[in-house]
């Protein structure tokens, strides 16, 4: 169940819980597992295994637009 404020954290909360998200997307783009980020940043494994995924997808994300910009200034 989500709750809309935030899971009962504040704003602080929110954030700092953010910041070790990118954490673990640094560490799963360097080759880190899940269970080690897990580790390392003492949250949950089941959090780390829900983080992984969309990190995959933002990293697959970021090369597309590079290859884009690659090819507008190509074609320029």
């Amino acid at each position: 169940m989500r709750y809309a404020d935030g899971g009962g954290l504040t704003a602080a909360g929110r954030a700092k819980r953010e910041a070790v998200r990118f954490e673990a997307a640094e560490m799963f783009e360097q080759g880190v597992r899940p269970p080690e980020a897990a580790r390392r940043l003492r949250v949950s494994r089941k959090s780390a295994y829900a983080w992984h995924p969309a990190a995959q997808l933002q990293l697959e994300v970021t090369h597309m637009e590079l290859e884009v910009i690659k090819l507008v200034e190509k074609y320029r």
